[in-house]
């Protein structure tokens, strides 16, 4: 905008002179008009995804399938990647052996503490054997809901050897193959073994770097328009989010 302004000052004073030195010469001139005044400003920027996500898996083990390829767009809840799951399926049986085992236990000591309570009141046996039936009835108890919770548990463990799309978006890296081990990200000392990386790609964020003459014309919210190497012919319509003093 500064060189404009020397150049409208310039040939105002190139036609002032022409004006002394030919009477003749004629000019046109036009209503004074309001109008806004808009700044414009450029800079260079890279591109990012709006979110980005490492997916580890809760469970260690052999990696048997991986669905996707780097580029595959996904939605959320797809099947991404199927861990071996012999050790889990094995583990759910036994928990519901134990479960069921829990249950029988419970009903067997919760009919026999119903007897002598019904004998107790009829004064036939001792309080001592009263409350011997009435411990074991409160141990099977506790050990029906230890094997209801180690179910549950099993239950997740299966379900943990199978890995879905948290969120709809583009898998932009792979790092897994089928056969390889992989280990928990929860249980693992190292953090786990990285499987996908997932990005969202709608909307993407600009980052961009402006001097200090220009920043003064950036506000919140501001409209902004992109261009992309990658697509010349075509302009994006952005809005300011942050502007941040540090580079």
């Amino acid at each position: 905008m500064k060189t404009q302004f020397l150049m409208a000052i310039f040939l105002t004073s190139l036609l002032s002179a022409c004006s002394r030195d030919n009477p003749a010469a004629h000019f046109r001139t036009d209503k004074v008009r309001k109008a806004d005044l808009t700044r414009t400003v450029f800079a260079s920027g890279l591109t990012a995804p709006w979110r980005t996500l490492t997916l580890k898996s809760k469970a260690s083990g052999e990696v048997l399938k991986v669905t996707v390829q780097e580029g595959d767009r996904v939605e959320a809840g797809k099947l991404l990647v199927e861990l071996d799951r012999s050790d889990a399926e094995q583990a759910l049986a036994e928990a519901k052996a134990r479960l069921n085992l829990a249950e029988t236990t419970v009903r067997i000591t919760r009919a026999r503490f119903e007897r002598i309570a019904r004998l107790r009141k009829q004064k036939h046996i001792s309080a001592d054997e009263y409350e011997n039936a009435e411990l074991k009835y409160a141990e099977a108890q506790a050990e029906l809901a230890t094997a209801r919770s180690k179910l549950t548990l099993a239950q997740e463990r299966l379900d943990d050897t199978t890995i879905t799309a948290p969120i709809s978006g583009v898998i932009s890296r792979k790092f897994i193959e089928p056969g390889q081990i992989v280990a928990s990200g929860v249980a693992a000392f190292s953090g786990g073994t990285d499987l996908l990386e997932m990005v969202t790609l709608d909307p993407i964020i600009v980052t961009a770097e402006f001097d200090e003459k220009s920043v003064t014309a950036l506000k919140l919210g501001q409209q902004a328009t992109v261009t992309l190497d990658a697509f010349p012919e075509r302009e994006f319509k952005g809005t300011v989010l942050t502007i941040s003093p540090v580079g």
